[in-house]
This record gives C-alpha cells, structure tokens and sequence, in this order.
C-alpha cells in the first residue's frame, strides 16, 4: 500500500488531506503518543502508516485520493470495506488472547485468499535500488 502511494503522490501522501483523513491522523497521535510513555519497548519511528489501525487502511484506500490509485487493482469500494473488516474483527479478538472458532479461521482462509488473487498482478513498486540483474534488493 506504501509503495503504491508513494509511487503515485510521493513520500509524503501522508500529508494530502483528501488521502488521509482524521481517523487515522487521530490513531498516529494516539499510537505515537503510546510509544513515547512505553520506553521500555522498541520505538518504531516508522512512516506514519505504521502507526494506524487496520480499519483505516480502508479509509486511506477509499479515500478521495486513495482510490484514484487503487480501484484499477481493487475495482469495488463496498468490497474492499468488507474484507478489512473481515479481517479486523477477529484480529481484535486474538489481539485480546482469545482463540478464534474454527470456522473463523476458515472464514479468514478464504477472504485472504481472495485479496490474494485480487493483488497478485499488482505487486507493490519498490524504491530500492536494483541489483546489477535489475531485480530489487
């Protein structure tokens, strides 16, 4: 997702307003200002994406901005909504040490596996310097 942001608005789409809206702006200050009262744990001082919660990748990705560069490879709005939080809501509950019913992890299974085959042509750019055989680092 990064990548193809930063391919299509720079290393600092983070910034454009009509990408990234104040719920997962209200999440990096939440989640930064975690880490800065939590020494004790590895500081992540990552790009701001790092820092969001999982529901608001749907939100970048729907966004105004977003979408102009993600519907060629996502297609369908309504889709994209539902799969995240498909896979939000159980994520939530092993995040709280608790197991998942079998069938949700099934559930899982299969929606992972349509994004799969939904992305799989469309591998996020790189910007890593290439070797001398042209393939990234």
């Amino acid at each position: 997702m990064d990548g193809h942001l930063t391919q299509a608005h720079g290393k600092d789409w983070w910034d454009r307003p009509k990408l990234v809206g104040k719920g997962p702006r209200d999440a990096l200050t939440r989640n930064k200002g975690a880490e800065g009262r939590n020494r004790w744990v590895e500081r992540k001082n990552q790009r701001p994406i790092y820092y969001t919660e999982l529901g608001h990748l749907a939100d970048i990705i729907t966004s105004e901005d977003g979408w102009k560069v993600f519907k060629p490879i996502l297609d369908d709005q309504a889709w994209v909504k539902s799969h995240v939080r498909a896979f939000e809501l159980p994520r939530n509950v092993v995040a709280h040490m608790n197991p998942l019913l079998e069938k949700n992890v099934k559930g899982l299974e299969v929606r992972a596996q349509e994004w799969f085959d939904q992305i799989k042509d469309h591998p996020p750019p790189t910007n890593k310097p290439a070797t001398s055989g042209g393939t990234p680092l």
